[in-house]
């Protein structure tokens, strides 16, 4: 389980002790069009990701921000 604060209209991880799951690198630069979504920049890895659908997936930004984001943005990690 994963714990949640909202900061700013923004959810943030409170615990570290969480496992990583599927994490993805991100492949373009994508900048949130709200507070549902994350931010995040080529390189990037993006952790405890969650499948949503076929075009969004919702994980853990590097800036510790959870949201979603577009699935063809990035690529899975083995």
């Amino acid at each position: 389980m994963i714990n949640l604060q909202t900061v700013d209209n923004a959810q943030v991880i409170t615990s570290a002790a969480v496992d990583n799951g599927l994490k993805a690198r991100a492949l373009y630069d994508y900048q949130a069009a709200d507070e549902t979504e994350i931010s995040f920049d080529p390189d990037d890895i993006i952790t405890h990701i969650e499948q949503i659908d076929e075009g969004w997936w919702q994980g853990l930004a590097p800036d510790g921000s959870w949201g979603l984001f577009p699935a063809n943005y990035v690529e899975l990690l083995d």
